[in-house]
């Protein structure tokens, strides 16, 4: 097996790319350890964001890919700020994979509330934003971007081995034409409304 680098347009799923393997692969070869449970609890799948709202993208994402099976999601972001107790009773439940930004993570493995020993699949989602992995040559690696600038793919070789396979749909580095931008200027009193308008 060789690492694996896409570059998706932005209309295309990037989240597909590596979802759909791994739920489908936790499926076939971890069903028993589907049904294990472990104190403290610990993912088969850690997908690692650089941002909360990358992580909510991608759980929007992977909740379609998971929609009746056995993977069951959990993400840290959805309860930022709220209270620690809920959190931690959240987590006896059972999940298998887990999506959150670092440093909500972080201060959940310091505080023994979850463990990564379990962990069979590690994704670095937006790693143009990310950084801090292990050894490159004990890991299978596979690095998603919509765009893949010069800077990002240079980046990409001190993550990935030398015979890595580039995958390209569309054209790298390019603007995707299938994507249209507006700038729209409100009022400082209206910008609430407006969003809530937008987001409906």
């Amino acid at each position: 097996m060789s690492d694996f680098e896409p570059a998706l347009t932005e209309v295309l799923s990037n989240e597909a790319a590596f979802l759909l393997p791994i739920i489908s692969n936790l499926i076939e070869y971890y069903s028993n350890e589907l049904h294990d449970k472990h104190d403290p609890p610990s993912p088969l799948c850690l997908i690692l964001s650089s941002t909360r709202e990358v992580a909510l993208q991608t759980e929007r994402e992977a909740r379609k890919f998971a929609y009746q099976t056995a993977v069951i999601l959990y993400r840290f972001c959805c309860w930022c700020g709220h209270d620690m107790l809920d959190i931690c009773h959240r987590l006896r439940e059972d999940f298998h994979i887990l999506l959150a930004p670092t440093g909500r993570l972080k201060d959940m493995l310091e505080k023994y509330r979850i463990s990564l020993t379990k962990v069979k699949y590690f994704v670095l989602d937006q790693t143009d934003q990310s950084s801090g992995l292990p050894s490159k040559y004990e890991r299978f690696t596979f690095i998603f971007s919509a765009t893949f600038s010069d800077r990002v793919r240079i980046l990409a070789q001190h993550f990935i081995r030398g015979n890595y396979i580039f995958l390209v749909v569309g054209k790298p580095d390019a603007t995707n034409e299938d994507i249209a931008q507006t700038i729209e200027e409100v009022p400082n009193a209206f910008k609430k409304d407006r969003i809530f308008q937008l987001l409906e």
